[in-house]
């Protein structure tokens, strides 16, 4: 099948950034998967916004950074997430998982 290749994806938000790169390969018959190769990196990202944007209603404040990967097929992907919240309140960890 083919591949579709993100050489570079990037997006800012305030003071925060995320930034990607990866491939997504297409199945190339019928019956075939398609499959997943992406790695992202967030930094600064404000947690209110977040929160706002995500209908959490709860009042949160500080930053995040993290990576993720999201690898195996489009049916069934595999997502990690590893982050640090170097500045919060409202009580949350200060890192994940």
């Amino acid at each position: 099948g083919q591949t579709v290749t993100i050489e570079s994806l990037s997006a800012r938000m305030g003071k925060g950034s995320l930034s990607g790169k990866g491939t997504a390969k297409l199945a190339s018959k019928a019956g075939e998967e398609g499959t997943l190769d992406l790695a992202f990196d967030i930094a600064n990202a404000d947690l209110a916004a977040l929160a706002s944007a995500g209908g959490l209603g709860v009042p949160l404040a500080g930053t995040a950074n993290a990576t993720a990967s999201v690898k195996g097929t489009f049916s069934n992907p595999s997502i990690v997430v590893k982050g640090t919240l170097p500045s919060t309140s409202r009580g949350l960890p200060r890192s994940w998982p």
